[in-house]
């Protein structure tokens, strides 16, 4: 449930910043926008500032940006109307160039908003959970395996696999990404066991129904 209502909270957050690109680009070429709400339904809150109301609406996830005319090409569809009622400061009323601008500029912000984001995150930084480097072979808690590369190439649980083709290892993580894309493709192993390091190879075989290499062992 959690998780729920913080995806909610999250898309919330991205219709907001797309709406407010349709906003900033309307008044920005001159069409009227009448309403910009942040969420949906009967409004709570409200506040004339110019032309425009601004609403906090009941449901907080999501929200709109009414202009002026929008509904007229539906409405001169249903009167099966030749031309679009046009009236100053409407959408329609607009010259084709600055209607696209004022639909581009919704998917434009939240562009925008995806990189502010990303830059932020990679700036702090960010932590990514994986197991450590040393490993468990199948085969010994999985009878039903047949004899896979990690035995053949002489590895045992409890090894920790510090290199891979001279390329230092820190985590399993590190491991995966460098068996799943290289299937039938030699790998030299640098292993630590029992405080010795050890040399050994081993080719990861293809899974068939995956695509990705596998040795046979895990975290």
């Amino acid at each position: 449930m959690v998780n729920v209502v913080i995806g909610l909270i999250g898309l919330g957050i991205v219709v907001f910043f797309h709406e407010l690109g349709h906003l900033a680009a309307a008044k920005a070429v001159g069409i009227r926008v009448e309403a910009f709400s942040i969420g949906w339904g009967r409004k709570l809150i409200s506040r004339q500032w110019g032309e425009t109301e601004y609403r906090l609406s009941v449901f907080p996830f999501g929200g709109y940006c009414k202009m002026r005319g929008e509904e007229m090409l539906s409405t001169a569809l249903e009167q099966d109307s030749p031309t679009i009622p046009k009236e100053h400061g409407s959408f329609y009323a607009a010259q084709p160039w600055k209607r696209i601008l004022v639909v581009a500029a919704g998917p434009f912000m939240n562009v925008v908003f995806s990189v502010l984001v990303l830059s932020i995150v990679w700036f702090v930084g960010f932590t990514v959970q994986s197991f450590e480097n040393r490993i468990i072979l199948v085969s010994e808690y999985d009878q039903t395996v047949s004899e896979m590369p990690a035995d053949m190439a002489g590895l045992e649980t409890g090894d920790r696999i510090v290199a891979i083709d001279g390329s230092p290892v820190e985590s399993y993580r590190d491991i995966q990404q460098s068996i799943v894309t290289r299937p039938n493709t030699e790998l030299r192993l640098k292993v630590e066991r029992r405080g010795q390091q050890r040399q050994l190879t081993v080719t990861p075989r293809l899974d068939s129904s995956t695509g990705a290499g596998q040795i046979g062992f895990s975290s």
